[in-house]
């Protein structure tokens, strides 16, 4: 397949991605997922760290599941700190 027909068949299946934005959202899953940086410049191809920094950008979310999950424990929602505050 072609770069150009893989392209058409993935903007069709997801109205409206490309082939960037699949890249870019696996290196930031894998990221968030807790790969290395060796991890990711091996699945990206980027010999050069400050380029593979422009594909990392980790949701909130994702960091806190990622460092939750080295603790063994999970950090507390807003709603659940507000609803511990009100029982108080």
């Amino acid at each position: 397949m072609t770069y150009r027909s893989a392209e058409r068949h993935l903007d069709t299946a997801t109205g409206g991605w490309d082939l960037h934005d699949l890249r870019h959202s696996r290196l930031t899953h894998a990221g968030e997922d807790g790969a290395t940086e060796a991890d990711l410049m091996n699945l990206s191809g980027h010999e050069d760290r400050r380029i593979l920094q422009r594909y990392l950008k980790p949701s909130k979310e994702g960091t806190h599941r990622r460092l939750d999950d080295r603790r063994g424990t999970r950090t507390a929602s807003a709603d659940d700190l507000a609803t511990r505050m009100a029982r108080t």
